[in-house]
């Protein structure tokens, strides 16, 4: 097979490392840069179904508003709305619902009062009319359709909050968590809402149609978290003809179809925003000729190379000053007679000086001999990797957090109070979330892990090769199945990943991520 000159420059930068995820992603992302419709999107796949039909429901009542004539019909639609929330919030409970932060602020009591839309409640298809309830005055022109939102929120003054008391006081669990959100943030919140003898759930005063349009119901909110969403990866995704769907079953291989999505919701939107393996098709070491007995020479460098590695490892990377971890590369041009002409080193990730060092010193210091008479060209260009691990019990981990006590701390025989309690319960679930996302990054570099040692290469590949795969692994395991989203340019690199996928043992998902039906995960094979 003829070779491609330009992988004798072996460029590190097409070597990526693994990203930080998702889940959910890993860090939270700025609403800038991304696309609006496909963050609402996002957001619309992570509302519990009690959400969906509230919204679905809401939405429709609000759509009858531009057919009724007068206030008479306007407050029939008032008393379908009370009907819809007797049943669809029978115990006036929010658990899990999904919105967006539109007002967060001090009271001058110092309590803190939390506005939250709610997300794909957008209320449409209502024609402002002249002399309409809730319109904009007479002699200001308006055309076309007005929209409105389901809105959750507290009171902003102690004094018209004596009897809700929805506003959140200074010192408690929740007033401290807030410190950490802003206006804009995509949340998920549990809230309980108040009672009200006519309308069921209690609301501000509002005219007539803001009432039906843009309902702002007071709550009492008892936990928020944050939804971190996704970075948006630009991808051509260009489809295969003969998308090949694998799928693995305990005894054989077998095609798979790919399941439906929620309503509304296409798949394919999203593909953007799953969590991303990044895979390497070389790993251990890539030569710029392989028309030669290259394995007695290169194995026992690479021996070499790994029991130097094991000497004097960085102490800061051992110190957990970087968790994240990341990709070194070392490349260097070899003479005829075992002499070094050049070398270069770069690195990928979290990595600090000592760790490239560390890397090169491995490589370097092993002494060469001449390279074998069979060999047929003037020099031989090589590239080293290694990858240091993440280190994920210290991510996502701030400085100077320590662990939050929880029920078994409180003493023997004592009861917690109301404000232990609540903040017991926060911090639980706090914890609970660090723990799901290092989870997800250790399983994340073990699927990698698994993936990478079953890829045999012998041959070189263009660094503009490219292959994009969508693994959806399931419980149990045996079902898991891929979809080919983006092909390479050359057959024999797309042999090399299918085989490399079919003998992979994909790894069981963790407990703590098997609440879910499947997860999907974008790997992304680059040479």
């Amino acid at each position: 097979m003829k070779e491609d000159d330009s992988l004798s420059q072996i460029h590190p930068t097409r070597c990526w490392i693994l990203n930080a995820l998702l889940l959910v992603i890993i860090l939270p992302l700025d609403l800038k840069g991304q696309d609006f419709q496909l963050v609402e999107k996002y957001l619309s796949s992570l509302q519990p179904k009690p959400q969906y039909q509230f919204n679905s429901a809401m939405a429709e009542i609000a759509s009858k508003l531009n057919e009724s004539k007068n206030d008479l019909q306007k407050f029939q639609l008032l008393d379908e709305r009370t009907r819809l929330l007797e049943k669809t919030l029978p115990e006036r409970k929010l658990n899990e619902w999904v919105g967006r932060i539109t007002k967060l602020g001090i009271s001058k009591e110092g309590d803190a009062f939390l506005s939250i839309q709610l997300s794909g409640s957008l209320l449409g298809g209502v024609e402002d009319r002249k002399g309409v309830e809730g319109s904009k005055p007479s002699g200001v022109k308006q055309r076309g359709l007005s929209s409105g939102s389901v809105i959750f929120l507290t009171r902003e003054e102690r004094l018209s909050d004596l009897d809700d008391k929805s506003l959140i006081p200074a010192g408690t669990a929740l007033f401290n968590l807030l410190k950490g959100f802003q206006s804009g943030d995509e949340v998920r919140f549990n809230a309980q809402l108040l009672p009200e003898m006519k309308t069921f759930v209690r609301e501000l005063d509002q005219v007539m149609n803001a009432r039906l349009l843009n309902p702002r119901f007071i709550s009492r909110f008892e936990y928020l978290e944050k939804i971190e969403i996704p970075e948006s990866r630009q991808s051509t995704l260009k489809k295969p003809k003969n998308a090949s769907l694998t799928g693995k079953s305990s005894g054989d291989k077998k095609l798979s179809k790919i399941g439906k999505a929620k309503p509304a919701i296409q798949e394919t939107d999203l593909l953007a925003l799953l969590p991303k393996i990044d895979l390497h098709l070389f790993n251990g070491y890539r030569l710029s000729h392989y028309d030669w007995d290259y394995a007695p020479f290169m194995d026992r460098w690479l021996r070499q190379m790994r029991i130097n590695l094991q000497n004097d490892p960085p102490p800061d990377y051992l110190s957990g000053n970087f968790p994240e971890g990341g990709r070194v590369t070392v490349q260097l041009e070899l003479k005829r007679e075992g002499k070094i002409a050049n070398s270069f080193i770069h690195s990928v990730g979290s990595v600090s000086s000592l760790m490239r060092n560390h890397f090169e010193r491995a490589v370097l210091s092993y002494e060469l001999p001449k390279l074998p008479d069979n060999f047929k060209h003037s020099n031989l260009r090589v590239g080293f990797f290694h990858e240091f691990p993440p280190l994920p019990h210290l991510l996502f981990i701030q400085k100077g957090q320590k662990r939050i006590p929880g029920n078994a701390s409180v003493e023997a025989g004592k009861k917690m109070n109301a404000f232990d309690e609540a903040s017991a319960k926060i911090n639980q679930r706090l914890q609970r979330k660090i723990k799901v996302k290092q989870t997800l990054k250790l399983y994340h570099y073990q699927l990698k892990k698994r993936i990478e040692e079953k890829i045999h290469v012998f041959q070189n590949f263009s660094k503009n090769e490219r292959m994009l795969i969508k693994l959806q692994v399931t419980r149990p395991v045996s079902n898991t199945f891929w979809e080919i989203l983006e092909e390479p340019a050359t057959s024999a690199f797309r042999l090399t990943l299918i085989n490399a996928l079919e003998r992979t043992k994909i790894p069981p998902l963790p407990k703590l991520l098997q609440d879910r039906e499947a997860h999907k995960v974008l790997l992304d094979i680059r040479p």
